[in-house]
């Protein structure tokens, strides 16, 4: 109970911050009331954290809007949130005909390193994210066990392909396979 009241004044304070200049302090106060985040992690204003543990690897973004609730969340290394993004660990029990929600139980939700997670993705208790996946913004991710570099898209999340290594500054083969120009404008090659 005292936890949970000094988490939601993590929460108020961190939202009323203003941006960039307060990253690191942001991820230092959400790390004073028990979660397990590597302090070279950014946490945007207005992000919220409503879970019992939370475990953030090293240089992972977690962006404006993003809400982490319900139970027992990981989050890997390098991995980026985009904004509005809900991970609900949590869910319940099928109830009787009078109430079908019975009762609530925390879950597990595992994401591994190097992800990218678009606007508005919904992430539900029991998925476990391998590792360099790509989430397409909107997508419904479902318990189950999804591969690493894989694209998931849609409601429900599918595995829609797997995605190579993206390598644009480098010259290489973009995930679809084209070779792509060096510099800021290769990742926008696909729209010449």
């Amino acid at each position: 109970m005292i936890r949970t009241f000094w988490r939601h004044q993590v929460w108020v304070l961190t939202t009323l911050m203003p941006g960039k200049p307060f990253h690191r302090f942001r991820t230092w106060l959400w790390r004073t009331v028990g979660f397990e985040i590597d302090p070279s992690v950014i946490i945007r204003p207005s992000a919220r954290i409503v879970c019992p543990s939370l475990k953030i690897g090293a240089e992972t973004t977690v962006n404006i809007g993003t809400l982490l609730t319900g139970g027992h969340i990981e989050i890997g290394r390098r991995c980026d949130i985009a904004p509005n993004v809900t991970i609900h660990a949590g869910s319940h029990e099928m109830g009787d005909a009078n109430r079908r929600a019975g009762r609530t139980y925390a879950g597990k939700i595992v994401i591994g390193d190097g992800n990218w997670i678009g606007t508005g993705v919904t992430i539900l208790e029991g998925a476990r994210i391998g590792n360099g996946c790509l989430i397409a913004a909107g997508s419904v991710v479902t318990a189950g066990d999804y591969d690493d570099n894989v694209l998931l898209a849609g409601v429900p999340a599918k595995v829609k392909k797997a995605v190579r290594q993206l390598s644009a500054f480098l010259g290489g083969p973009s995930f679809d396979g084209r070779l792509v120009q060096k510099g800021p404008s290769a990742y926008f090659s696909h729209y010449k």
